[in-house]
């Protein structure tokens, strides 16, 4: 049998999760880009972008995390780029030439108009806050 040291007694992590998974109310809050990485959509395997976030300049929500996705263009369907030209946009740094390189909007700040997304929930029946739009 293998202990690990957690480091964190479980009722103490009960209560962080707890934190963690409140819901950011809807608002217009600083970000900045803490990650982008290349996936894909789980039912149409179509290719995208993802995005991650951190709240910034809020004495409540520091370091709230919020994800955004953008489609990226595949075999002539380019639906959604939108998403993808608002974010790089916003970032500061809209793309030149016929690709991207996602290490370029690492640490990079923009302005978000966040909304609860309902009836959208997650698994547990849980709201979470969705980006509706970028502050251009």
């Amino acid at each position: 049998m293998v202990e690990i040291n957690l480091g964190i007694e479980h009722g103490e992590a009960e209560e962080e999760a707890k934190e963690a998974m409140k819901t950011l109310p809807p608002g217009t809050y600083d970000l900045s880009c803490i990650g982008c990485k290349p996936g894909e959509y789980s039912k149409t395997k179509r290719p995208m972008l993802e995005f991650e976030f951190e709240v910034v300049n809020s004495s409540e929500w520091n370091g709230k995390k919020l994800r955004h996705t953008c489609p990226l263009p595949e075999n002539g369907n380019n639906s959604g780029i939108g998403f993808l030209t608002e974010v790089t946009r916003a970032l500061g740094n809209p793309w030149t030439g016929a690709s991207i390189n996602t290490e370029d909007y690492i640490q990079r700040s923009c302005q978000a108009n966040v909304i609860n997304s309902d009836p959208s929930k997650d698994a547990q029946g849980r709201t979470f806050a969705n980006i509706k739009s970028f502050v251009q």
